[in-house]
């Protein structure tokens, strides 16, 4: 009788091992797997991890952008003092920015390699970026885009995208000069001059230069700028009276001096009927800007898309 006890004790203890045994199969499996997986587990948490914080950069950077002025406020006036590049426009009357409306100038000096760096600057060198801004309703048209060095976005492994619809105007309304309404309505036609406006080398790296001729009836006229003559009279004689015209200014009419010089729109000779009249306007934008773009209806800043996109190098 002591002995059966004994077996019966024994074998509740073979019982409980073999249950343990048992148990631990399966978790010794899915340890098993859990570490052959580990790899690709680590590599999972690592692109999560990459992802979020290529988002918060591209982020902080479009916001940084368009909800900014910059350090300093006016840093386009003098960009050798630039600390943290920022596109917005600034409201003097209430000391802040205007935020998602894109300053001219700050766009135009963007598309030097000062700009390119400042944007490198404020996301971290590990990183690549694409910027376009687009009409909204034609958005496979892009007027504008800055690319960064390196690794192309085509290239990259992920690409985080940010959108924000902002104002932008495709003209420079600080560098403007303007004659409007030359005409005469009696005797000997009239020579007119625009106010000065100021290029220097650095302008005619990064602006093109346009004339704006908006006729009102005006029948003669020539259209010079420093002297050289851009549109002669022949050009008002050989089309409609109410015609229109867009045309470049060559670069070697502008002055190109180290210091900003002085340059003057002349209309020369106008001739018209009484109560007929003509305008004429210097514009400068971004070099690259399409000509198609470069009308009346542009004079005034025009919702666009701004497009933005990120990725590691």
């Amino acid at each position: 009788m002591d002995t059966l006890r004994l077996f019966n004790r024994d074998s509740r203890g073979v019982a409980l091992s073999l249950d343990i045994l048992l148990a631990l199969i399966p978790i010794t499996i899915l340890l098993g797997l859990v570490a052959a997986d580990m790899g690709n587990i680590m590599y999972g948490t690592q692109d999560i991890i990459y992802r979020s914080s290529l988002e918060r950069v591209s982020a902080d950077t479009v916001n940084t952008l368009l909800q900014t002025s910059g350090d300093p406020y006016n840093w386009e006036t003098n960009p050798s003092n630039l600390k943290v590049v920022g596109l917005a426009q600034y409201d003097p009357n209430n000391k802040k920015p205007v935020e998602y409306t894109l300053s001219t100038k700050k766009m135009a000096l963007l598309k030097s390699s000062l700009g390119q760096q400042a944007v490198q600057n404020v996301m971290g060198d590990q990183y690549g970026f694409y910027i376009t801004v687009s009409p909204t309703n034609s958005t496979d048209t892009i007027i504008w885009n800055l690319t960064s060095t390196g690794t192309p976005k085509e290239s990259a492994k992920d690409v985080v995208k940010i959108e924000r619809n902002v104002l932008y105007n495709v003209f420079d309304s600080e560098a403007v000069a303007s004659i409007k309404n030359a005409g005469h309505d009696s005797g000997k036609p009239r020579d007119y001059y625009s106010e000065p406006f100021f290029t220097n080398q650095y302008d005619l790296e990064i602006y093109d230069y346009y004339v704006l001729i908006f006729n009102r009836g005006v029948t003669s006229a020539s259209v010079d700028i420093n002297q050289y003559e851009l549109m002669s009279e022949n050009e008002f004689k050989g089309y409609d009276k109410y015609s229109n015209w867009t045309k470049i200014i060559p670069v070697n009419y502008l002055k190109a001096g180290t210091n900003p010089q002085e340059n003057k729109l002349k209309l020369e000779q106008v001739a018209s009927k009484p109560g007929t009249r003509m305008d004429a306007y210097v514009v400068r934008v971004p070099k690259g800007t399409l000509p198609g773009t470069i009308t009346a209806n542009d004079a005034l800043p025009k919702s666009y898309l701004f497009q933005f996109y990120a990725w590691t190098k």
